[in-house]
Formats: structure tokens, sequence, C-alpha cells
């Protein structure tokens, strides 16, 4: 059911909050099950507010690089992926901590192949 629901909001998923309260008494459990989920790679941390199905965030990757292959602007990325400045910097900023993408001034540029 947690895996069905994020990957339901794609690039744009619910505050890790918001999710665990609509299970409920279950919240506990839940929590549990997106920590066993994030272990296994299922579920990508955007940051310790948001979490995003893995295919969405192999999707998005692809997607940029396919358009991008020399670099990219924030603002590049939020019209290639059509989501908000917010989402788009969340995922962003993800990919230059995992050193998937490397920062430079306004640009970013994807790391190795």
């Amino acid at each position: 059911r947690i895996l069905e629901g994020y990957a339901a909001d794609g690039l744009c998923p619910a505050p890790t909050e918001q999710v665990l309260h609509t299970f409920g008494r279950e919240a506990p459990a839940a929590r549990q099950v997106l920590k066993a989920l994030t272990a296994e790679g299922a579920l990508v941390p955007l940051s310790g507010e948001y979490l995003l199905s893995r295919e969405a965030f192999d999707a998005a990757l692809w997607k940029l690089r396919r358009a991008f292959p020399r670099g990219f602007t924030l603002a590049q990325a939020r019209d290639t992926l059509g989501v908000s400045r917010r989402y788009a910097l969340l995922l962003l900023e993800c990919c230059d901590a995992a050193g998937l993408t490397r920062r430079e001034g306004d640009a970013r540029q994807f790391l190795g192949t």
C-alpha cells in the first residue's frame, strides 16, 4: 500500500508525516515499513520530510540526462519534469548529495555515466 501511494504521487510526494497520518493507529508500523523500504532502496529520501519512489527518481534522472547531456539549470529541470520549483530543488539537492550531479553556479552537470 505504501509503495502504491508513492508510485501514484510521482515526483510530488506528500510529506512523510502526512503519509503516516493516513495510517492512523498503524502509523508506528508504517514508519518501520518506510524505514525498511528506504534502506532497501525502494524509496529515495529527498529530505527529512519527503520520500520518492525509486521508479520516479530513476525516471526523472533518465529524462534529465536525455534532455540535458551538457548541463542544466533548476528552471530547466523544473520545466522538463513538470513539477514545482520546490520538488525540482529537492530532487536536485538529493542528486548533488549522492554525487550524481555537481552544482556550478546556477547550473548542474551529471557526473559519470
